[in-house]
């Protein structure tokens, strides 16, 4: 009741703000907000918003199918602009090596990244899951998670992580300060985003823009950045911990076979060929 009580005098703000000669642009993040307990008064707020708004902007036209299919979509209302690279939006001068000594990881370790908040909906349970399979076969692996807790992915594990695993992973729980994205990501050999419910990810192109091949699920705007690129891999999400699990090893086997750097190279390319475009085109 609460719920539908905000979602009707949010509605009923922007009414009267139409009414005064406002114009309203919606960029279109998610098919539904992440971990939302109200999946139902979510999709009637969409529905309204869609009506309402003058323009709807997504950053892939391949994502208006998945849009529409959660709730309808004006096509006379549809404008595209890529999401962008983060290319100097960050400080990005440490050399690999010492961002390695600065984290405590050796040289030789193969480094698999997850940054940004752990919250429910990004999967961090079933990476942590697919990594411990992977360290069972390369001792060597060790998992980074850089960000602040909306809850602990390493507690209730069933079974428990053993001491030898808990000292192959490195969990910041804390809020990761602008500054130091640049050690996280020139630590990493590969980076791992496995949200349950993604449309458009900043994550990825964060991780390209560092130039650190991603495995992320395939949604139409990751394919869009990602496919016939050799700068990560997407994965079946309904594949669950299985999909993520090869995705991860098929980037691992990469590295083993000299062609990550590679990879990487062409990861920093994607991310400098998709700047952020013009808005006016959009806001028009």
């Amino acid at each position: 009741a609460a719920a539908r009580e905000k979602v009707d005098a949010f509605l009923e703000k922007l009414k009267k703000f139409k009414w005064k000669g406002g114009r309203l642009v919606w960029t279109i993040h998610n098919t539904l907000s992440h971990d939302t307990p109200f999946a139902d008064i979510e999709a009637e707020l969409s529905r309204s918003l869609a009506e309402l708004a003058d323009t709807l902007h997504l950053h892939s036209a391949t994502s208006a199918p998945e849009v529409a299919a959660a709730f309808p979509i004006p096509s006379e209302k549809l404008r595209i602009s890529p999401h962008g690279h983060y290319i100097g939006a960050y400080p990005d001068h440490v050399s690999r090596a010492a961002a390695r000594a600065a984290l405590g990881i050796a040289p030789d370790e193969d480094v698999i990244l997850f940054t940004g908040l752990v919250r429910p909906y990004k999967g961090v349970e079933q990476l942590v899951g697919a990594f411990r399979r992977i360290l069972a076969d390369r001792p060597q692996a060790r998992l980074v998670i850089a960000g602040q807790n909306w809850f602990d992915p390493l507690a209730g594990l069933d079974p428990p992580l053993s001491p030898a695993e808990e000292a192959r992973i490195l969990a910041t729980g804390r809020f990761v300060e602008e500054s130091e994205f640049q050690v996280f990501f020139r630590a990493a050999d590969i980076a791992a985003y496995p949200y349950h419910r993604t449309l458009t990810s900043g994550s990825l192109m964060l991780a390209l823009s560092f130039g650190v091949p991603t495995v992320i699920p395939r949604t139409a705007m990751t394919a869009e950045v990602l496919d016939g690129r050799e700068a990560g891999l997407t994965y079946d999400v309904d594949g669950g911990e299985v999909a993520l699990e090869a995705a991860l090893r098929a980037l691992l086997a990469a590295k083993d076979e000299g062609r990550l750097e590679a990879m990487s190279r062409n990861a920093r390319q994607v991310a400098e060929e998709t700047g952020w475009p013009d808005l006016r085109g959009v806001l028009g």
